[in-house]
Parts: structure tokens; sequence; C-alpha cells
């Protein structure tokens, strides 16, 4: 699934720009697209932190206020791709900053033939990059309804329980049917064994919790790793701490 969410005050605009997505999606791929929509900054922030992976970030920018907020959401969610609706009498100068990164622009107010163009350079352009690069950085997997790419980065660890493997990222947890054996081949060298049944992510490991025999993730997330595996653990650890 590519998810894409919204933030802008208009619902109607909303409804166009879905529209012309939805145009060039049925055109250039064969994955499933979701749409959230928020029309309110505050709410895109806090859909974002309960909505788990967001491919792409369509921003209304009209004044201080909604510059700020954007700020704050790319400081947190600077890999999902950015069109950037940008109102015309806001200077460039205050958005083509690293701090906003955006990857189009379509100034405010537009017209139709603008939107169609800018919309099918960016998913013509996040296909390719979705079908190129990503086979390096993330994992695809298939559920029982859709297939979804996931950044290596994003994921916390693996789960094997009732005959499937759950990837778990920060607020969701996809469940497909794989081998933990097959998976490992998958995965890149930061992604440890650290007992039977998990998988965990190296880069996500605050501290082993030997007592307990526990590892703390980020996010407080408490995961087992058993008495065979965390000497591996502890290896991995030493080895890039230099």
């Amino acid at each position: 699934m590519i998810r894409v969410l919204t933030c802008m005050s208009r619902s109607g605009d909303w409804e166009s720009l879905k529209r012309e997505y939805k145009d060039q999606a049925a055109l250039l791929s064969e994955d499933s697209w979701d749409f959230p929509y928020c029309s309110l900054p505050a709410q895109a922030m806090e859909l974002l932190e309960k909505a788990g992976l967001v491919d792409i970030i369509n921003w209304e920018l009209s004044d201080k206020k909604t510059l700020s907020a954007l700020e704050e959401v790319r400081k947190a969610h600077s890999d999902p791709w950015l069109l950037l609706l940008a109102d015309q009498r806001i200077s460039p100068m205050a958005y083509l900053r690293p701090q906003v990164l955006p990857t189009s622009l379509l100034l405010v107010p537009y017209t139709k033939d603008q939107l169609r163009e800018v919309i099918h350079e960016l998913v013509t352009d996040y296909m390719a990059s979705y079908e190129r690069t990503d086979e390096d950085q993330s994992i695809l997997v298939e559920t029982r309804n859709d297939r979804i790419r996931i950044p290596f980065s994003a994921i916390y660890y693996v789960e094997a329980r009732e005959k499937k493997v759950f990837i778990r990222t920060r607020n969701e947890e996809y469940g497909f049917y794989e081998t933990m054996e097959q998976l490992m081949e998958k995965l890149p060298d930061r992604f440890r064994r650290c007992h039977r049944s998990y998988i965990v992510n190296m880069d996500r490991v605050r501290n082993i919790l030997s007592a307990e025999g526990m590892l703390l993730l980020d996010n407080d997330l408490v995961i087992p790793v058993s008495r065979s595996c965390k000497k591996d653990i502890r290896t991995y650890i030493r080895s890039i701490s230099g």
C-alpha cells in the first residue's frame, strides 16, 4: 500500500487532488493507495504519529503557522516525499530550505492542467524510486490484503508467532507468511537474531537488561533476548562501537 497524507483547509481541493492521484496511480502502479485527509496541521501531526508509514505528504502552505507546523513534521518525518502547495504570496526563501525539503512544488492558485502535470511528474518519479532504489533500503511484504514496502529504518523488530512473522514498526504491525530464516537472508547485517522467535534491528536497541533477559528498544519497547543469542548481540555492539 502507498499512503498519501494530505493537509489542506478545503476538502473540495483535496478531492480534486485525490482524483488526480488516483488517475495517475491507475496508469503507473499496481499497488493500492490510501488517502488520509486532515484540514488542520495539528490533526496531520497527530495522524502521522498514529498512522505509521506514510509515503507522500501533500501540505498546504498558507501562512507562518502552517510553515512552522510543517517544519516540526519534517523533523520527525523526513523520509516521505513532500508536495508543497504554497501560496504565491509567500516568499520561496521561506520554504526552499533544508528544514522543509519539498520534493515537488505547486503554487496556489493553480489551474487543473498545472495540478495534473505536477501530480503526473511526482507519481512517475515516486514509482521509479519505489521500484528501484527502495529495494536496497526496504523490504516488500505481502499481507492478506496488500503489498507493503517497509523501510528497514522503520522496523523495530520481527516476531514469529501463530505460524506467521510480524514486522513491528513504531505504531503498526504487519503479518505475513515467511520463515525467520528466509527473512534473515533479506535483512541487512544490523538485524540480529536475539531469540528463537525474535529478530531485532540493532539500531533500535537502547540497552541490554541482562537480569531480566530483555532488550530495551526505542519508544520503551521491550523484547526477550535468549542466553544463546546474548553473546552475538554484545559482539555486534562492540564491533560498531569501535
